[in-house]
């Protein structure tokens, strides 16, 4: 899958107020709410970047995708909103995980949700791959940039 970058918030989408919420929460939990930067944690995500999709997770009202960073060239996740996708094709090397996600009284999530993960089969298979990926680990990271080569390969332009 191949997105390109092409809004900073939920601003004028039609999506409800608690969806816009978590979005605002998730991604930018300062500031006035008309004026949120999903990607303000990162300068280096500009409008009209483009890039490979190298997982996804849909659920909880924020649907993400995880892409590379464009200075330090780590995976991180950003708002599905935020992009407009060029290339639909999903990954060959991806698998699917779907859970059930309960409720808990007062907080995240209100209400129980499906969270569905598409990604390489470790970071579905393994409790803490995304972790020890984001933690820098030599064994993920060899991994994910092994996987990543073969995802870019298939999205060549």
């Amino acid at each position: 899958m191949r997105i390109r970058y092409i809004r900073k918030n939920a601003n004028g989408l039609s999506l409800n107020r608690e969806s816009i919420r978590i979005h605002n929460h998730s991604y930018d939990s300062r500031g006035p709410e008309d004026d949120k930067d999903y990607g303000s944690s990162n300068p280096f995500l500009t409008l009209g970047y483009e890039t490979n999709v190298y997982a996804m997770t849909m659920g909880g009202g924020c649907d993400s995708f995880y892409i590379r960073e464009p200075r330090f060239n780590t995976i991180t996740h950003f708002p599905a909103i935020c992009f407009e996708v060029l290339d639909s094709r999903v990954s060959k090397h991806w698998h699917l995980r779907r859970r059930f996600i309960p409720s808990r009284d007062g907080y995240f999530p209100r209400e129980p949700y499906v969270d569905t993960v598409f990604a390489i089969e470790e970071w579905i298979k393994e409790p803490r791959f995304l972790e020890f990926l984001v933690d820098d680990k030599e064994r993920e990271l060899g991994i994910m940039n092994k996987m990543i080569k073969l995802m870019d390969a298939e999205f060549l332009r």
